[in-house]
């Protein structure tokens, strides 16, 4: 179990390290939206390569392999944006990256849920950290003036966003909370996260034992979340 621990923290250190020395991403990578829109969707592509370059800091890891399938069969598909490998080929930790745009309702069902389907597979327990983008407090724009001459001034884009809130939208049901998310989205899904924990705890009783660690960016600091009651 410390080993599973050590990794994780490791990794961590690492990924700080380089996320501070890296000239060209910036805290609007996470705590806002500038990096997830057409044309300049970089946050999550960039920041895999960041992740990926961390694992190789690690000297127990020969190989890092993206987007990755680890699908059994039988209706358990995993498929995690990062494996790193030992030199015999054993998988030593996962990895998710939640960009701004895709730290929202979707993280309990695509990554905590299959990753504990596929873990009951495996006779050997592997960590697994999902690192989401929410940051603690989003500062609101000043409001925006008034015309000059007759001319509209731009538009800026919110800091913060909720999307996909249209019927079958996987945000559909959170739609009536959106000024709390866009205003503290860092509180308010992780609420829905912990809650969602709390039922999946009844199908797996040893939940609180597996090696499912959560971090969050807010802008460019790394911290992590303690899930567990």
């Amino acid at each position: 179990m410390k080993d599973r621990v050590r990794i994780v923290e490791t990794f961590a250190e690492e990924f700080q390290e380089v996320l501070n020395g890296c000239p060209v991403v910036n805290a609007s990578f996470y705590n806002t939206f500038d990096y997830t829109r057409t044309g300049n969707n970089y946050s999550h592509p960039r920041t895999i390569g960041l992740v990926v370059k961390a694992c190789y800091s690690l000297p127990e890891i020969a190989v890092v392999d993206v987007d990755v399938r680890l699908n059994t069969g039988a209706g358990t598909k995993f498929q995690p944006d990062v494996v790193a490998l030992d030199y015999e080929g054993r998988c030593l930790l996962i990895l998710d990256f939640e960009s701004p745009n895709s730290s929202d309702a979707r993280i309990p069902k695509k990554d905590i849920e299959a990753y504990l389907k596929w873990i009951r597979t495996k006779p050997y327990s592997v960590p697994y950290l999902i690192i989401t983008s929410l940051p603690k407090r989003v500062s609101p724009l000043p409001p925006r003036l008034g015309t000059k001459h007759g001319v509209s001034r731009p538009r800026r884009n919110k800091k913060w966003e909720l999307r996909y809130t249209s019927p079958g939208g996987c945000n559909e049901e959170h739609a009536q909370y959106k000024h709390e998310i866009e205003s503290e989205p860092f509180k308010y899904w992780y609420r829905v996260y912990r809650k969602k924990l709390e039922e999946l705890s009844s199908e797996y009783p040893d939940l609180s034992n597996m090696p499912l660690h959560f971090g969050n960016l807010d802008g460019l600091l790394f911290s992590f979340i303690d899930m567990m009651p």
